[in-house]
């Protein structure tokens, strides 16, 4: 005989009925002809008109301000009559975001201390791919494993260099001719850092690359003697450790300071060399310097606000010193590199207060007229064409003219992103320090219009600055476009750490939506790098 169950079956519970409880079903339902369904647990959800079933939270405090939430929108406009009767004329949105970002928010808008570290920014991996371009490596011995890797260098690996330009195009001849010009130890350290970098790029096993770049350091050891009697070999031999250094900007190496080290050793070099005297007579060296001094000028930024950052208990300081300031050696600059040494003072303009020449701080007032003179520059500040650079000596394909050509085509974009995130990082430190109206929405919408154009952007600062100030759906979707079809392209850096400290800053800007207080840019800044365990290259 069937047992009755301990409940009324769902469906005699819907129609309100008397259920006789059999197992497996009730023959209540059986004698109408009716689907039993059944005595255990199911979901239910809240039925139209239902005021019992909602849950409706306070409304957000009102601000004098317009601003945009995200989620879903304004529901108090639409046409469900019931829902519209409790929100009262008020908006209701939902945060997409989870447990460590709310911690984030609390720490704060609270007692503004150590941050909980939220999850370990993701790996990206680079799939492998044929190539379209070989090239002939005649001059050298590369050995089996050395050719293709060369040829990949040559072709896609280089532009995970970080440079001024849009692709590097101009480093990669420079480096070329620097390493295949003769065979000395710093020339063949400078080939090895290349196929190291090339090995790291296209996700070779990490063992490979660990020998090219043990055989790099092993040359570099051993060519002191070489370096001082010759300025061709200290260039070589800076160069080499620019490569080294930029082998700390892909995936699997990105867990320590080291990049630091090797850019502190490239600039000693570089000034116990003398390079400032032959950067007017060489265009080579003036390209060096100004790799050496782009990569000093941005490791200025991410290690000032590393070291001052916020939820990572575990970060090195020991290993990253406190910045000491390095001055360009060229006397007039190129013209569409001032910008570089722009970015230096505004970077000091960010810092708590410059020191004088004398030693003695700023006042408040001169502060400020430092702060307005340096965006009048900066506004002032104007991309000059260039003429396509003469080819190199090697025996290449054609490509490298197209794609120096191309490097051209995209500088002026490249030029515009560094002037608006300039006018971006002074316009919220007038903001936060002296309650200047920060007047960014023109700037931001200027970007956003380059981002929108632009096929890719190797650039990572001003991609974090500007995309850290996207407000609305369409223009973070703008910045998430453009770092997904960089990311596509299988070009330069990864993009994993840049998206998720973008995504971390626009939870920390929704959270943030109903404040009276202004979310800090230096502040965010200090949240964003102090989170990474190792000093991120922002280059």
């Amino acid at each position: 005989m069937a047992q009755p169950g301990s409940r009324g079956c769902w469906t005699c519970r819907d129609r309100r009925v008397r259920c006789d409880r059999t197992l497996p079903h009730c023959r209540a339902c059986a004698r109408s002809k009716r689907q039993c369904q059944g005595y255990g647990l199911r979901l239910s959800w809240p039925r139209e008109r239902d005021p019992k079933r909602f849950i409706v939270g306070p409304a957000p405090v009102t601000s004098t301000k317009s601003r945009w939430r995200p989620g879903v929108g304004d529901t108090s406009g639409g046409d469900d009559e019931g829902c519209a009767s409790f929100q009262s004329n008020k908006s209701y949105w939902f945060v997409h975001t989870g447990a460590e970002d709310v911690e984030v928010y609390h720490d704060l808008v609270a007692s503004r201390s150590d941050l909980h570290s939220w999850q370990r920014f993701v790996r990206l991996q680079w799939p492998r791919f044929p190539l379209n371009s070989p090239l002939i490596w005649s001059s050298l011995e590369l050995g089996d494993l050395g050719k293709p890797l060369m040829q990949y260098f040559y072709t896609i690996a280089y532009t995970a260099i970080p440079t001024f330009s849009a692709y590097s195009t101009t480093i990669r001849g420079l480096l070329v001719r620097m390493a295949f010009s003769n065979n000395g130890l710093p020339a063949q350290a400078l080939r090895y850092g290349m196929l190291a970098l090339a090995s790291v790029h296209r996700n070779e096993d990490v063992s490979i690359s660990m020998r090219y770049k043990g055989l790099a350091l092993r040359a570099l050891a051993n060519s002191t003697d070489e370096v001082a009697r010759s300025a061709g070999e200290a260039a070589r031999h800076v160069a080499a450790v620019m490569l080294l250094s930029s082998l700390y900007m892909q995936a699997c190496f990105m867990t320590g300071n080291e990049w630091i080290s090797y850019l502190a050793g490239a600039r000693e070099l570089t000034k116990k060399s003398r390079f400032a005297l032959m950067v007017h007579d060489s265009d080579d060296i003036s390209e060096l310097m100004d790799w050496v001094y782009h990569q000093d000028v941005f490791s200025r930024f991410s290690s000032f606000h590393w070291r001052r950052g916020y939820g990572n208990p575990h970060r090195r300081l020991d290993e990253v010193p406190e910045y000491q300031p390095y001055a360009h050696p060229l006397q007039a600059p190129k013209p569409n590199r001032k910008i570089l040494s722009l970015f230096h003072d505004v970077f000091d303009a960010m810092k708590y207060q410059p020191l004088t020449a004398s030693g003695m701080g700023l006042t408040q007032d001169e502060e400020l007229a430092r702060l307005l003179d340096l965006q009048e520059q900066v506004r002032n500040a104007k991309y000059v064409e260039q003429c396509p650079p003469r080819s190199g000596t090697l025996d290449v394909m054609e490509t490298e003219d197209e794609l120096a050509r191309r490097d051209l085509v995209d500088m002026p974009a490249v030029f515009e992103l560094y002037r608006l995130a300039a006018l971006t990082c002074l316009a919220r430190t007038g903001e936060s320090r002296f309650g200047l109206p920060a007047k960014i929405d023109g700037l931001l919408e200027d970007a956003l219009g380059i981002m929108r154009r632009m096929e890719t952007c190797q650039r990572q600062f001003p991609v974090l600055v500007l995309g850290t100030q996207a407000k609305t759906e369409p223009q973070r979707r703008a910045v998430v476009d453009l770092l997904d079809r960089t990311t596509d392209a299988l070009t330069g850096r990864t993009m994993a750490c840049l998206k998720r400290s973008v995504e971390v800053s626009w939870v920390q800007m929704d959270l943030h939506a109903d404040q009276d207080l202004i979310l800090d840019f230096s502040q965010l800044m200090r949240t964003l790098c102090g989170n990474c365990s190792s000093v991120p290259n922002l280059a």
